[in-house]
């Protein structure tokens, strides 16, 4: 070993040897951090550090340290992956899907308005984009007429609604294409708020795709009456199911509660659905006919 030290150049018959890069050095450099050890350095980074005397070979391998960097560069890219693959089928949703775009786009404006307007800067979410009971005031906010679909109240009101929406409306969407789905959705949403609106007298406003699912459920029963679906665990033709449903809501707005649930928009959507779905079959029927006639005549 070395009479010097290898910073200041000290002779002293009293010498340290740095147990990292293996060099020779006194009282005052003698720590690691005192003289920029690179072997600390090298083993922070790779798990093992220089062999002593020559600085340029690698030996003494620290295996735990090594299997605890392959752990963590493993589990880094491994959420990476996961991240983008998440991303992307979010993406592809949100694309090939009206459904799936409208659920997107419901959870994130739960979780925006909620977490950030509402408790962060302080912003009424609700009467920002929630279509106000009084009809004059719609005229001053005529945005809430769409943007109150998206708006949910709270997390059961969230997830109510958006899983009758995965399972109708992607079965919708598959039998009768997705052109016919935003029709009825958008449209059996939009009139069920302004009937409430003019029914309705209440100081809260309307929020939530409830009319709009609804609208869609119903049009759905119209279309194929015998859909084999579960209520409650229960078994029964969605046609069933919606008769079930109609007299519910009837029920609940007749005796008028004060369950802050909009059953005449519900019952407005519905109504709409309905209608929807006599004209949707009406028009597939006229379609199918002047195809067939189409054929005779080039036959």
């Amino acid at each position: 070993m070395s009479n010097n030290c290898w910073i200041c150049g000290k002779q002293d018959s009293t010498l340290f040897r740095c147990r990292f890069c293996g060099k020779t050095f006194c009282v005052e450099h003698r720590l690691p951090e005192r003289h920029a050890c690179e072997g600390l350095e090298h083993q922070k980074k790779y798990g093992f550090t220089k062999s002593p005397g020559d600085g340029s070979n690698y030996s003494n391998f620290d295996t735990e340290g090594i299997f605890k960097n392959m752990f963590k560069e493993t589990a880094k890219q491994a959420s990476k992956g996961l991240a983008f693959s998440f991303l992307n089928k979010i993406k592809r949703w949100a694309t090939t899907s009206p459904t799936m775009a409208i659920i997107i786009i419901c959870v994130a404006s739960y979780i925006i308005g909620n977490l950030i307007i509402t408790n962060v800067i302080g912003i009424n979410y609700f009467a920002l984009l929630g279509l106000p009971a009084d009809i004059s005031q719609i005229l001053v906010k005529p945005w809430t007429i769409v943007t109150h679909i998206f708006v949910h109240s709270n997390f059961a009101h969230l997830f109510l609604n958006m899983f009758v929406l995965f399972f109708f409306g992607n079965e919708f969407e598959k039998r009768f294409g997705k052109q016919r789905f935003l029709t009825v959705f958008f449209l059996a949403g939009i009139i069920a708020s302004i009937g409430f609106a003019l029914i309705t007298t209440t100081p809260f406003p309307l929020v939530g795709a409830s009319g709009a699912v609804i609208g869609i459920f119903a049009s759905l029963a119209i279309l194929v009456p015998d859909l084999p679906i579960f209520v409650f665990f229960i078994p029964m033709r969605i046609k069933h199911a919606i008769l079930l449903l109609i007299g519910i809501e009837f029920l609940f707005f007749i005796i008028n509660t004060q369950d802050m649930i909009a059953h005449s928009a519900h019952l407005m959507g519905m109504a709409v659905g309905i209608l929807m779905g006599f004209w949707i079959k009406k028009t597939i029927s006229v379609y199918r006919t002047s195809t067939r006639n189409e054929y005779v005549r080039r036959w």
